[in-house]
């Protein structure tokens, strides 16, 4: 899936974290990154980007707290 995205630019890594119930995801693209986070039991087909909505602001911060926990030892090896 990495590759180029028309308006979002070239995809250089993207990364994701779930907790089966909502999942955060990171992209890193050429010109800049794209956080999402995704209620996976209101929205299961994936369409509404929440990462911006205020009562999704802990939820999206503890799963990618979680994402770079799963991250690091792989950068450090």
């Amino acid at each position: 899936m990495l590759g180029n995205h028309g308006l979002w630019g070239k995809i250089i890594c993207a990364y994701d974290e779930t907790d089966g119930l909502r999942k955060y995801i990171h992209l890193q693209r050429q010109n800049g990154k794209k956080r999402e986070l995704i209620d996976l039991m209101k929205d299961p087909h994936e369409f509404d980007n929440r990462v911006s909505w205020p009562e999704y602001q802990a939820e999206a911060a503890h799963l990618e707290e979680k994402m770079l926990e799963h991250m690091i030892p792989s950068v450090l090896a």
